[in-house]
């Protein structure tokens, strides 16, 4: 091969680098994105739920026996035995949608010597829109524990 020839190859090569990132950069920006962001605003993703709670921090019912059940959880984990009504007044709740809560309270359960100790917990719950008093009804997805 000749000189010339090369250097026009390496032209052409150049060239043909320099259309196929344009075109590409239009196939993208003309028909992929706006695909893209057609399904995300689409009801495809979106899930009809009975659930009336507002998304945010909340306290009515539905908080109090999902923080009982995150309770009896952590006690369960401890090795304690389950009661019938939480102990923490003080705890918070938010409501994430789909009838699935964010607990965040304290515990305070006896030790093994016998002296208590206490327990700070984050719990992710979900109650399956039954008997909000049947601990079946109620699912944890997370719970983080501090003792301290």
């Amino acid at each position: 091969m000749s000189l010339k020839k090369l250097k026009l190859n390496r032209w052409v090569s150049l060239a043909l680098l320099v259309l196929f990132i344009i075109s590409l950069y239009v196939v993208n920006d003309k028909a992929v994105v706006p695909f893209i962001l057609d399904v995300a605003n689409s009801t495809l993703y979106l899930k009809e739920t009975a659930d009336d709670d507002p998304l945010g921090e909340i306290r009515n019912a539905r908080t109090d026996a999902a923080q009982l059940h995150c309770e009896n959880q952590l006690r369960k984990d401890q090795g304690a035995a389950a009661v019938p009504s939480a102990t923490d007044p003080a705890y918070k709740a938010w409501s994430i949608g789909d009838f699935t809560y964010v607990i965040k309270g304290s515990l305070d359960l006896p030790g093994e010597s016998g002296e208590g100790a206490h327990f700070r917990y984050a719990c992710k719950i979900h109650w399956n829109a039954k008997d909000m008093n049947d601990a079946d009804n109620w699912s944890v997805f997370g719970m983080d524990v501090n003792n301290g």
